[in-house]
């Protein structure tokens, strides 16, 4: 954990393809199963509309491990992405988070986890920091699950693909479109008219 908040990038669950960390405080907390309480206190995006589904989804994760099928299969795109990256040798795209990127992570993260007020909240921060529409547009594209494959690549990745993990692409785009393409539109059309610069 002191190597971890000393260099700002966590081991965990590859030591090899260390990923930052966004925030020290968190990152501590979360060793003494603490985060939760910090991320409540923090506002920062939780699972459900209202503080009480937050408590409650905590409280069940703690009782039961669930995850919504689209948003496993979108996560197991993204491995399966990165390993075929691996083995063609390209390299993972990295970066060290800013203020500004943080609220957009923060911002996609309140948009999957359907929370819009901290979505709201993130976007505003996101706006206050110098972010754009069109910047915003950008990373959400980056968001894709292929994303990470340049485009004159992407045939082949697919061609990689069998049947079930075929499927699992469709379902990981079918999640991505819903979660991040049209809450986000949705979101912004709601409030663009009191408060975002174009």
């Amino acid at each position: 954990m002191l190597f971890e908040t000393l260099t700002e990038q966590s081991l965990y669950p590859d030591p090899f393809t260390p990923r930052p960390v966004r925030d020290t405080t968190e990152h501590i907390l979360r060793t003494f199963s603490l985060d939760s309480l910090y991320r409540m206190a923090a506002g920062k995006p939780g699972r459900g509309k209202t503080m009480a589904q937050h408590m409650l989804a905590d409280i069940k994760s703690l009782l039961v491990y669930s995850s919504d099928p689209g948003e496993q299969a979108y996560y197991d795109t993204r491995k399966m992405v990165f390993d075929w990256l691996d083995k063609e040798g390209d390299e993972r795209p990295s970066g060290k988070p800013t203020k500004r990127s943080n609220a957009l992570y923060y911002y996609r993260q309140a948009l999957k986890y359907g929370d819009f007020k901290a979505a709201e909240r993130y976007l505003k921060k996101y706006y206050e920091l110098g972010g754009t529409s069109r910047t915003l547009r950008g990373s959400i594209k980056r968001a894709h699950p292929l994303a990470s494959i340049p485009m004159a690549k992407r045939f082949r990745f697919r061609q990689s693909l069998g049947p079930q993990e075929a499927q699992r692409l469709k379902m990981a785009l079918d999640w991505y479109d819903l979660t991040y393409k049209k809450k986000d539109l949705d979101l912004r059309l709601g409030i663009t008219k009191n408060m975002l610069p174009n």
